[in-house]
């Protein structure tokens, strides 16, 4: 699990170092913070939005303090809303997001599956380019779980993340994200159960009150 988290974050490395290496040197020439070109119809980050996302989890569950773990994965697919304010180059939100999921995680013939869950949070990102945004963003979480075992409680968490969003549209845009979800360890009939996720999401999202804004020159 811990090798699924540092690929995961390479790879998002290597996108941001990439992006913004074709960004600044389209052409032959470097892009400033300064440089703007006022041609109108270019879309502003700011504005509320709703949307869908679907993505693919990897999981493990600590039980017992580590005397046994469970792996495994699954799906998950949701709902998402939230709103975005630009100042320049800088976009900064809130958002909350339901998510149905089915993601089990087992050893021998013990098994855990992770269910319904909402989260909600901010994010904070940077344009690389008018249209693509490089962000991180964090919350909380409550999560629904079952077991073949035991009658599983409610988990609380946190979440954390980040990705890269294109404006691909006027009115919508997509994202491409990772996040990690760290669930706090509750105790049953004396066990302890401690789970996490690790997830790649795809996020599809309608975009309202989207003002003209300049756009970067390049």
């Amino acid at each position: 699990m811990r090798a699924l988290t540092i690929l995961f974050a390479a790879l998002a490395l290597s996108l941001g170092i990439v992006s913004s290496a074709g960004a600044a040197d389209k052409g032959g020439k470097r892009i400033t913070n300064t440089q703007l070109d006022e041609t109108p119809g270019k879309s502003s980050w700011t504005g509320s939005y709703i949307g869908l996302h679907a993505g693919l989890s990897a999981t493990s569950t600590d039980v017992g303090g580590g005397a046994l773990e469970l792996t495994g994965n699954g799906t998950q697919a949701g709902v998402i809303a939230g709103y975005d304010h630009q100042w320049g180059k800088i976009v900064a939100g809130i958002w909350a997001r339901y998510t149905w999921s089915d993601i089990q995680a087992s050893f021998g013939p013990v098994n855990t599956t992770l269910k319904g869950s909402w989260a909600g949070g901010g994010r904070l990102g940077y344009l690389v380019t008018n249209n693509l945004l490089a962000y991180v963003h964090g919350g909380l979480t409550q999560v629904e779980a079952s077991s073949n075992v035991v009658a599983m409680p409610t988990f609380d968490g946190k979440v954390l993340g980040g990705g890269f969003e294109a404006m691909i549209a006027d009115n919508f845009s997509l994202r491409l994200e990772y996040e990690a979800m760290l669930l706090d360890k509750e105790t049953v009939s004396g066990v302890g159960f401690e789970p996490d996720s690790h997830t790649v999401r795809l996020v599809g999202t309608w975009r309202f009150n989207l003002p003209s804004m300049p756009a970067f020159n390049q």
